[in-house]
C-alpha cells in the first residue's frame, strides 16, 4: 500500500501549519515536538478467480496507525537593518587667548565644553528586519569613504576588509548594549578631547601644523575650516548567506579662533637725539644734566634764575625744558599692518621725567607701556607702537640738581 500525501489529512495538516507560520512572519519553526496521530483500516480482497465464491471473495482487514512529524530545516533570512540616524556631526572650535607666544587653549564641541560623554559620545541603535533572523554575526565598524564617495551608494554596502576597525584615533565605535541583544546598540565617540587638551589624531595633527606655521612665528592662525569624514557601519549576516548593512556618516569640523596678541618681551633703549637734533647711536652716550639755581643772595633768598645744561662737554643750554630725546624699541618687533600675520592693534609707550627746575632734588626718568584702548594724549608724550602692556616700570637715569649760592 502507499500513503496519499498530496490529497489527504496529512496534506491538510501540513498546509494548516504552513499558514500559521506565514501569518507569524515566519518567526516560528514548523518542527513538531509531538507527532500528529492518524488511524486507517486497510482492506484486502482475494481475486475472484481464486475464490470458491466468486461473487463473494474473501476479505481481510488491518488497522494502521500513522504518526505525522514535521521537521522544519529552514532558517529566517535577514532582509534589512536601519540605524536610528544616518548622520553625526562634531563641530570642534579651538580658541586661543592671551599671549601668542604662550596662548591659553580651550575647546568646545558643538558649542559646549567637552566633558565625560555628554558632547563627544553619540548613541546609535540598529533595527533588524526581521529582528529574529537566524545567526548572531553582527558587526559594528568604521570605514573611511574614498575620494568622491557617494553616501547613498555606500549606505547599504558592507566593507568586509574593515570589519575589525573600531578605532582610527579620531572616531571610535563600540557595542554598548547588554544581554543577548547587545548588538542592537552602539556608541560613537569623538576621541581625546577635553576643555583644554586634545590628543585626537586628526585634530592634534592640525594643531601641530598651525603651531609650527603660525603661532610659533607669532602669526595669527587663519580662520579656516578643516573637515574629517568617516562611516560607522553595522552589518548583520544570517545562516542563509544573506546580509544587510546600514551606515551613519560621521563628520568632524575643526577650526581655530585666534584671539591672541603679541606680548612684549623686552623694552630696549637704543639711543636718541641731542638737543640740537643730532642722532646719538647708543643709550650709553646719552648725557646727564646740570640744573643751576641762581639766588639773589644766600640760599634763603629769592631765586634769580633757573638754568639747565646738558653735560655734553659744551654745556649746551636746554631751552624750554626740552632735553635730549631718548629712543627705544619694544621686542619682539612685529608689523601691525597685517592682521592675519601679527597684531590687531597698536600699543603705546609713555615717558615720564622730571625736567623742570622746580622738581625735587632727584627724580627718576621712567618708561612703561600703555593699554591700547586709547591713543596717548599730548601730555603723555610720543607713542611707541608694536608692543603690549607690561606691568613693570622700567627705570631710566636720575637727574641731579646741584645748587649754586
Amino acid at each position: 500500500f502507499t500513503l496519499n500525501l498530496e490529497d489527504s489529512a496529512l496534506a491538510v495538516k501540513a498546509e494548516e501549519l504552513a499558514e500559521i507560520q506565514r501569518q507569524g512572519g515566519y518567526k516560528d519553526s514548523m518542527t513538531t515536538s509531538q507527532p500528529y496521530w492518524y488511524h486507517s483500516v486497510i482492506t484486502a480482497i482475494a481475486q475472484t478467480t481464486d475464490s470458491e465464491d466468486q461473487q463473494n471473495p474473501p476479505k481481510g482487514y488491518a488497522d494502521i496507525d500513522i504518526k505525522f512529524h514535521i521537521k522544519d530545516n529552514t532558517n529566517v533570512s535577514l532582509n534589512g537593518v536601519a540605524l536610528s540616524k544616518n548622520s553625526i556631526t562634531y563641530d570642534v572650535v579651538r580658541t586661543l587667548r592671551g599671549s601668542r607666544a604662550n596662548p591659553a587653549v580651550s575647546y568646545t564641541v558643538n558649542g559646549k565644553t567637552p566633558d565625560e560623554g555628554s558632547t563627544t559620545v553619540s548613541d546609535l541603535s540598529a533595527a533588524f528586519h526581521p529582528d529574529y533572523f537566524s545567526g548572531s554575526q553582527v558587526s559594528w565598524y568604521l570605514s573611511r569613504p574614498g575620494q568622491g564617495a557617494d553616501f547613498e551608494k555606500d549606505q547599504h554596502t558592507a566593507v568586509a576588509a574593515d570589519k575589525d576597525t573600531f578605532d582610527d584615533g579620531t572616531i571610535q565605535v563600540a557595542v554598548s548594549g547588554t544581554g543577548d541583544k547587545a548588538y542592537y546598540h552602539g556608541n560613537v565617540t569623538l576621541k581625546g578631547i577635553t576643555a583644554s587638551f586634545c590628543s585626537n589624531a586628526m585634530i592634534a595633527g592640525i594643531v601641530k601644523a598651525q603651531d609650527e606655521q603660525y603661532t610659533s612665528q607669532l602669526k595669527a592662525v587663519p580662520d579656516t575650516l578643516s573637515t574629517y569624514e568617516t562611516y560607522v557601519k553595522v552589518t548583520g549576516e544570517d545562516t542563509n548567506n544573506h546580509s544587510a548593512t546600514d551606515t551613519c556618516r560621521v563628520q568632524v569640523n575643526v577650526k581655530t579662533v585666534d584671539k591672541t596678541e603679541i606680548m612684549p618681551e623686552e623694552l630696549k633703549l637704543t639711543g636718541g637725539f641731542s638737543v640740537n637734533g643730532a642722532p646719538i647711536n647708543h643709550v650709553n652716550n646719552m648725557h646727564g644734566y646740570h640744573i643751576i639755581y641762581t639766588f639773589e643772595g644766600n640760599s634763603r633768598s629769592q631765586v634769580k634764575s633757573r638754568d639747565i645744561y646738558v653735560k655734553d662737554g659744551a654745556n649746551t643750554k636746554v631751552v624750554g625744558g626740552q632735553g635730549e630725546t631718548f629712543t627705544a624699541k619694544i621686542l619682539p618687533e612685529k608689523d601691525n599692518s597685517q592682521r592675519t600675520s601679527h597684531m590687531t592693534k597698536p600699543w603705546y609707550g609713555r615717558w615720564q621725567t622730571g625736567m623742570s627746575p622746580d622738581s625735587p632734588t632727584s627724580i627718576p626718568m621712567m618708561c612703561w607701556i600703555l593699554n591700547p584702548l586709547r591713543e596717548p594724549s599730548q601730555s603723555e608724550g610720543t607713542g611707541i607702537a608694536k608692543s603690549q602692556p607690561i606691568p613693570d616700570i622700567l627705570p631710566g637715569f636720575r637727574i641731579r640738581f646741584p645748587r649754586r649760592i
